[in-house]
C-alpha cells in the first residue's frame, strides 16, 4: 500500500501545519523510511514515521538516528502480517507498541457488494443527494463558518488545493458539508471534513468511496477506530464503521 499521507505534498503540508521538521528520510533500493526530527524527537513530519518496503536495508541508519533522537513516534503497518526490523529493534530497546486500529474498505469488490456492506440504517441516506466536486476553498469556507475562525494557516489550504490540482486528492461538496480525500495509485484516505450542525454527510462519503474505486484505488481508509473512551470519538468511529470494511490492526510506538 502506498499511503497518500506521505506523498511529497503530504509532507509539505505537515511542514506547514506543525513544522518545521528536519528531514532524515532513509531511502534504499528496497526500502524507504519517512523520517524527520524536531526537538530531539523522531516522527514522520508530525505523523508517525513509517517504513515502506524491506526494512532490513535501512535499519542501521534508523538506529543511528534513534541514538541521536531517542524519542520516536513510529507506525508498523504489519504488511503481510510481519513486523518490520525497526519494530524489532525498538522492542529490543524495551519500547512497547500500542495497538492502533483503522477501518479499511476493499475497493476490489463490486459496487453492489460495497453497498450491501453499508449499515442498513445508512442505505437510504447515502442516496439522499448527489455530491459535487468542488474547490478546496469551498471546504475552507464551510470550516470557517462552523468554527467561526481560521484554525490553521492559509499555507496548508494552498497545499491541499495543489493536491487536488495535481490529482493527488479530490474535494466533494454536499448539503452544508464538504470533505477532502487524498489518494495514491492504490489507496484513498478520508482526510478532512467540515459541516454545519445536523448535516447528512452519508452521501458525501459513499460517493467518495465509489469515486476512489473509479480512480483505480484498491483500498479506502476511513480512519482511526476506538472502542472505549471519549464519547465523541466513539461516535465518530462508529459512524465510520457504518460504511463497511474491516477493522485492521497496526502497531504504534509513542
Amino acid at each position: 500500500m502506498i499511503d497518500p499521507l506521505y506523498s511529497e505534498l503530504g509532507i509539505e503540508y505537515q511542514q506547514a501545519y506543525s513544522g518545521p521538521y528536519r528531514p532524515m528520510d532513509i531511502i534504499k533500493p528496497d526500502g524507504r523510511v519517512i523520517l524527520s526530527c524536531k526537538d530531539r524527537s523522531l516522527s514522520g513530519y508530525g505523523r508517525p514515521a513509517v517504513c515502506f518496503g524491506n526494512s532490513e536495508s535501512v535499519i542501521h541508519e534508523f538506529v543511528s538516528a534513534y541514538e541521536d533522537c531517542p524519542r520516536v513516534n513510529y507506525m508498523d503497518y504489519l504488511e503481510n502480517g510481519k513486523l518490520t526490523e525497526i519494530s524489532r529493534y525498538l522492542m529490543k530497546q524495551r519500547r512497547l507498541p500500542i495497538i492502533f486500529c483503522t477501518q479499511i474498505i476493499d475497493l476490489t469488490r463490486s459496487e453492489d457488494d460495497l453497498h450491501m456492506d453499508v449499515r442498513k440504517s445508512y442505505q437510504n441516506l447515502v442516496n439522499k443527494y448527489r455530491p459535487e466536486f468542488c474547490p478546496v476553498q469551498t471546504l475552507r469556507d464551510i470550516h470557517f463558518a462552523h468554527c467561526g475562525r481560521e484554525t490553521r494557516s492559509p499555507k496548508t489550504w494552498e497545499i491541499q488545493d495543489r493536491m487536488v490540482k495535481s490529482d493527488e486528492a479530490f474535494c466533494l461538496k454536499g448539503e452544508n458539508c464538504a470533505a477532502l480525500f487524498l489518494h495514491s495509485t492504490d489507496h484513498c484516505y478520508y482526510g478532512v471534513a467540515a459541516s454545519m450542525d445536523h448535516t447528512v454527510s452519508h452521501p458525501l462519503i459513499w460517493y467518495a468511496i465509489i469515486e476512489a474505486k473509479r480512480r483505480g484505488c484498491k483500498t479506502f481508509e476511513m480512519g482511526k477506530q476506538v472502542f472505549v473512551g471519549d464519547t465523541k470519538e466513539l461516535g465518530i468511529a462508529g459512524f465510520k464503521r457504518g460504511f463497511g470494511g474491516q477493522t485492521i490492526v497496526r502497531l504504534e510506538f509513542v
